[in-house]
């Protein structure tokens, strides 16, 4: 970009009569190059700006939510923090306290703990195939899954 030769400010190469800037009478050197540094012609991206178009695949998450989902990872992978959170508490309260309470009901003290975990993986499944169906299911940004 050709700058005047005046005030120094960036014009184009239209600006040739008068300075936009200055107002002053032939504004570019004739022997001033007419190139100009590619940096000042591209802007730049920010990283946030380039995470708000990152997509999520629907199969990622259902494949997380079925065989991770006692751990909350498939809401990690959206981007709800606080849901996997609630996820790990719901699967700790389950096995700790449902857990504990079947333990003294069942014939082998571990069966209590496995029905517990059983149950909460059974429900992970679930919905994880209601997940595979859901086409309005976005992440935490709001962008639809793939």
């Amino acid at each position: 970009m050709p700058k005047c030769k005046y005030c120094g400010e960036n014009i184009t190469k239209f600006d040739k009569a008068i300075c936009p800037y200055c107002g002053k009478e032939n504004p570019i050197d004739q022997n001033a190059q007419n190139t100009s540094q590619i940096t000042q012609t591209i802007a730049t991206v920010d990283k946030a700006e380039i995470d708000k178009y990152i997509d999520h695949k629907r199969l990622y998450a259902v494949l997380l939510c079925i065989f991770l989902g006692i751990f909350g990872v498939d809401e990690f992978y959206l981007g709800f923090k606080k849901l996997g959170f609630l996820k790990i508490a719901l699967t700790a309260i389950m096995v700790g306290g449902a857990g504990s309470l079947l333990f003294f009901f069942t014939p082998l003290k571990i069966y209590g703990y496995l029905i517990s975990l059983g149950a909460i993986y059974l429900l992970n499944i679930v919905s994880g195939l209601l997940l595979l169906n859901d086409k309005t299911k976005v992440d935490s940004k709001g962008i639809p899954l793939r």
